[in-house]
């Protein structure tokens, strides 16, 4: 099952950029993105899963790799996030809803 959230951050140029997330998880996160940012930069990411859309968690992550159009592996362009610092309580409740999805699956 692919989980998908609403995310934003802050790119290296001040903006704030609004997208979407996939492939969440407690290592990290897939942002959909037609202009990746370089591999090594570091965001502060929010996001907001689907279970509570108006919970935003926080995180600091580095970008790990780029995935510039779409491809076997992604429908879509973008990067891939490396959590480097996550709250703990914000690392239970990614992983607390993660276990849901599990549970629902295996019904």
């Amino acid at each position: 099952m692919s989980l998908t959230a609403k995310v934003r951050y802050l790119a290296p140029d001040g903006s704030s950029v609004e997208s979407r997330a996939t492939g969440v998880g407690g290592g990290g996160l897939f942002i959909e993105s037609t202009a990746p940012v370089a591999i090594g930069t570091e965001l502060t990411v929010s996001f907001a899963l689907p279970d509570r859309s108006a919970e935003w968690l926080e995180a600091k992550g580095r970008v790990a790799w780029v995935c510039p159009k779409a491809d076997q592996y992604t429908f879509f362009p973008g990067m891939g996030v490396r959590f480097t610092t996550v709250a703990p309580d914000t690392r239970a409740r990614m992983l607390e809803f993660v276990n849901s999805l599990k549970k629902t699956d295996s019904k």
